[in-house]
């Protein structure tokens, strides 16, 4: 339980969130490389967030780009419907704890559901998690299902909670 001061502490802590939609390909990890620092430091961004499951050859993430991506200073990658297109990706989505797969795809997908990270500055920790919708998708979970279940298990003092919705019809989303 916090005490007033905490909670005060809390509902004056301001954290700057920079999300990046789908890079794709080579322009899209080009614009990244040249603006990424300037916009992170511009705009104070405390943490960055980018979905990059286009950015390999516009379909797919391979880990020499989720390497870049980093160094550029993305902290946390999210995957959508291309997420498993570069089979190389695979060992890396158990390993690292910076990618998240969509949380409604098969239990036995390989790859983390959400994940919690440090800001920058780690004044917080920000979860991450990410669903498909299902309107021209594919098969998939219903992301409703999904992302009520992530919710319950990201730790309760984790405040800070991002979720990208990867779907084609606005409707959905």
């Amino acid at each position: 339980m916090a005490c007033a001061g905490e909670l005060e502490s809390l509902s004056r802590m301001t954290v700057n969130i920079l999300c990046i939609g789908d890079v794709v390909g080579r322009p899209g990890r080009g614009v990244l490389a040249a603006r990424l620092g300037d916009l992170i430091r511009d705009k104070a961004a405390d943490f960055v967030v980018c979905n990059a499951e286009n950015a390999a050859g516009g379909s797919g993430l391979t880990g020499a780009i989720f390497t870049k991506l980093l160094d550029w200073g993305v902290d946390a990658v999210t995957l959508g419907d291309h997420a498993y297109r570069k089979k190389e990706i695979v060992p890396l989505l158990s390993s690292s704890d910076r990618i998240v797969r969509p949380a409604n795809l098969s239990a036995l997908a390989a790859g983390r559901r959400w994940t919690v990270l440090p800001t920058k500055s780690r004044a917080a920790r920000v979860a991450v998690a990410c669903v498909l919708g299902q309107m021209y998708m594919g098969q998939n979970d219903s992301p409703w299902a999904a992302i009520d279940q992530v919710l319950t298990e990201i730790p309760a003092d984790v405040k800070v909670r991002i979720v990208d919705f990867h779907a084609e019809a606005s409707s959905e989303k």
